[in-house]
């Protein structure tokens, strides 16, 4: 998609400049003045504004909860809402979906477990829903809950 912004950003300037060339020298130099500035204020402003990076955050610092599981043809779907307490906007969030089958006065056993990446911003201090499809084993008995965990985030650094 970007290099088709590109080409079509290009073949706008060459129809202006080869149209101002049409209409004579005087208008050509001033559009490809006009060019020549905005290039290079586009490039200077590229090269010389800081870029945000992408750091390692805290997994502690980000909590998922669900709202709610819908079954589909491909999986099931988790629904939930990420909370970040961190200092810095997420970037990026690596989930498990965790399919557990929990027995009366028994430890939880997990069924499935799966990991999904999801881009998401969520800014500091904020809260946004999230929703993900975990494929589903086809012989796997029905889970009594599912959970989302935090496995690794990417937070906006400095």
């Amino acid at each position: 998609m970007r290099y088709l912004l590109v080409l079509a950003v290009v073949t706008a300037v060459v129809v202006l400049l080869w149209g101002s060339w049409q209409a004579g020298r005087r208008p050509f130099y001033l559009v490809l003045t006009g060019v020549g500035v905005a290039s290079a204020v586009m490039l200077i402003s590229f090269l010389f504004t800081d870029q945000e990076r992408l750091v390692s955050g805290d997994p502690a610092s980000i909590t998922v909860t669900v709202t709610g599981v819908s079954q589909m043809e491909t999986g099931v779907r988790v629904s939930g809402e990420i909370s970040n307490r961190g200092e810095h906007a997420i970037a990026h969030v690596l989930l498990d979906t965790v399919a557990l089958s929990c027995p009366p006065a028994k430890a939880c056993e997990t069924l499935h477990e799966e990991r999904i990446p999801v881009s998401i911003h969520v800014p500091a201090g904020g809260r946004y829903p999230v929703a993900v499809v975990a494929d589903r084993d086809r012989g796997m008995q029905t889970p009594d809950r599912w959970e989302l965990r935090v496995r690794e985030v990417q937070v906006y650094g400095e």
